[in-house]
């Protein structure tokens, strides 16, 4: 991901000193009249329609889309408003103050800052389009990881899950680490019922610990440590290491304070007896 930030920033940088550069050798003024009052009112309408269009469309259109927002669009907006004033002042400016003149070198370079504000809002909303569409093809593979888990094959959707991890960071795109690293933990539990439960269950714990202290997971967190809390029970009767047991009554215990007997009774009751369950494991280890 670094090294496509960048690309693009250099990317940037280019582009927008090469337009600076054609600007300069060929003016803005040179091919449109900066005083056209038509020009001006046609540039502020159309900004305004296409903001009202590109939020209508944030809105709606990509209301439930978690792999693709437009940044800078706004940006783009401003910048046609923008010019689009600027022209219709100097218009009035020459119609109504004809004493005050504004220098076409000035205008040039008014209107070069604003084309350059639009380029690099451009490359940007690329470089964000190409990095979600990145996204995308990660979560069609988390999908198909999963359904290769439900017909057996979990050691094939490990693999593709190896595959992915690398290209998601952590702290850029914590919820979908956090998928993949529980996918991977389903994987490793299902592998852990054919063959070295033990050494499987350990992999499925540790992918589910290095997600704990991603805090966008909010109230999903509760159900990832009582995930946890069932791996670190199933530990406990291979190994009979009351440790286990105790940190698996930990994690249930604080899963269940987190789930509301109203709003989560299914789950709350689900926790409850499994912590019933974990106390009457553990008064039996201790009389043992």
């Amino acid at each position: 991901m670094k090294g496509k930030t960048n690309v693009f920033v250099l990317l940037s940088i280019f582009m927008v000193l090469v337009f600076n550069y054609v600007l300069t050798r060929n003016p803005v003024t040179s091919f449109i009249d900066e005083k056209d009052l038509n020009l001006g009112i046609a540039l502020a309408t159309g900004a305004v329609a296409f903001g009202i269009l590109t939020k209508a469309i944030v809105k709606f259109a990509l209301k439930s889309s978690i792999s693709y927002k437009p940044k800078t669009l706004w940006v783009i907006s401003i910048s046609f408003f923008t010019a689009g004033l600027f022209i219709a002042f100097n218009f009035f400016i020459d119609r109504y103050l004809p004493i005050y003149y504004i220098d076409s070198f000035y205008m040039d370079l008014v209107f070069q800052v604003i084309i350059s504000f639009i380029m690099a809002a451009l490359i940007y909303e690329l470089f964000n389009y190409v990095s979600e569409y990145s996204v995308r093809r990660v979560l069609k593979v988390t999908i198909k990881g999963s359904e290769l888990i439900d017909k057996g094959y979990a050691d094939e959707a490990l693999k593709l899950y190896e595959k992915i991890l690398g290209k998601i960071s952590k702290s850029e795109k914590p919820l979908l680490y956090a998928q993949i690293r529980q996918n991977r933990a389903k994987s490793y539990y299902a592998l852990s019922k054919r063959q070295d439960r033990k050494l499987y269950l350990e992999k499925a714990m540790n992918e589910l610990e290095d997600i704990l202290d991603i805090k966008e997971l909010g109230e999903h967190l509760a159900s990832i440590k009582a995930s946890l809390a069932d791996l670190y029970y199933d530990y406990y009767m291979e190994d009979d290491s009351i440790a286990y047991l105790n940190k698996a009554l930990e994690l249930y215990e604080w899963s269940m304070k987190c789930f509301s007997r109203d709003q989560n009774i299914e789950d709350y009751m689900d926790v409850l007896n499994k912590v019933n369950k974990a106390k009457e494991k553990l008064m039996l280890a201790t009389i043992s």
